[in-house]
């Protein structure tokens, strides 16, 4: 079995790496859907769950997530910023968006977040519940 966890390394940093979504749009595709991935930066690293892949022609991307994904304000800019890693880009090519989700990490079991989400959605009591202020009028 192969426990090495996959890599994805951005040169430079981008303010969506701050965020607990964020995605980036490469040119090749990992089997990394389900699985955590190392993301490493020039300020650091951490480890994000891909919680998605979608395979698009790379004029198709949304604008908004092309330019937040490149920490661009024009889609010129966002497409420059691309051709820097993908000096062949044509808006005709095939790109891979990847979705990653930080709030998910290795230290947190998906049930106790799945529990957590019950509890907010209050369809499960909480640890050590109180009592309700009717149980205890006399």
């Amino acid at each position: 079995m192969n426990s090495t966890i996959e890599q994805i390394v951005f040169d430079k940093y981008y303010s969506k790496l701050d965020d607990d979504y964020f995605t980036t749009i490469r040119t090749s595709k990992k089997d990394v859907v389900g699985k955590y991935v190392k993301i490493i930066h020039p300020r650091g690293e951490f480890s994000v769950e891909c919680i998605k892949i979608e395979e698009i022609t790379l004029i198709n991307v949304d604008n908004d997530l092309l330019m937040k994904d490149t920490d661009t304000q024009s889609i010129y800019d966002a497409l420059e910023e691309l051709k820097l890693y993908y000096s062949k880009l044509t808006l005709l090519d095939k790109v891979y968006v990847y979705y990653f989700d930080k709030k998910l990490d290795e230290n947190k079991s998906k049930k106790h977040w799945f529990k957590k989400w019950l509890r907010d959605q209050t369809l499960l009591p909480a640890t050590n519940p109180q009592p309700s202020k009717l149980a205890t009028k006399k």
